[in-house]
């Protein structure tokens, strides 16, 4: 079965319907077909250039790498088990003094220049919010230091407790020890005399 897709055009000439092949369009592909036939029908096409406006262009590559080690090395679970907002812009200011050191009011203009605001969900955090962060952040250091401080008193009295053991168990064994030569010594040796086992036994 042979198909064939030809383009004409319709035309009148002296009273009469007249139609001219103006070219075959068999060999083409399907979808280009289909397109030379609904733009004969009126429908217009953009290419993809032209389709999409970048409105805005964020660099993220330094932003994919620092996030990416910080996830690695759990750098969120270590400022805070939960999600929160303050967790996020303390570690956002983590990110940011790495990517670009400055103050906390360079922080906020940077965190709006790439993708760290969006991927940590800080898009328009100010100055007093940043701030507010940290007394969070202190709070927390000064509860870990409670923490540390009173499992650091549990430990060395833990380990004071095993020393007082090891001593009195290591006295005790010393005196069984000189217990035990001072028999020892007290006891003479046996005579080759055929006096009766039991007698020496009693005597020692």
């Amino acid at each position: 079965m042979y198909e064939a897709h030809l383009l004409r055009r319709t035309y009148r000439e002296g009273g009469k319907v007249r139609n001219e092949t103006l070219a075959n369009l068999s060999r083409l592909p399907r979808e280009t077909i289909e397109l030379v036939r609904r733009s004969l029908r009126g429908e217009q096409f953009l290419s993809a250039a032209d389709a999409f406006e970048v409105e805005r262009s964020l660099p993220h590559g330094h932003v994919a790498a620092v996030l990416g080690m910080a996830r690695q090395l759990e750098l969120a679970r270590l400022l805070d088990r939960q999600p929160s907002p303050e967790r996020a812009r303390v570690l956002s200011m983590i990110c940011q003094q790495v990517l670009a050191p400055g103050s906390k009011l360079a922080c906020t203009r940077a965190l709006g220049q790439s993708t760290l605001a969006e991927e940590l969900a800080v898009e328009g955090v100010d100055a007093d919010e940043l701030y507010s962060a940290l007394d969070w952040l202190g709070e927390r250091q000064r509860c870990f230091s409670s923490v540390t401080r009173a499992t650091a008193a549990a430990a060395r009295s833990r380990s004071s407790t095993a020393c007082s053991a090891t001593t009195r168990a290591g006295r005790s064994r010393s005196r069984s020890s000189r217990a035990a030569s001072t028999m020892t010594r007290r006891c003479p040796p046996r005579s080759r005399s055929s006096a009766p086992a039991s007698a020496s036994a009693r005597w020692c």
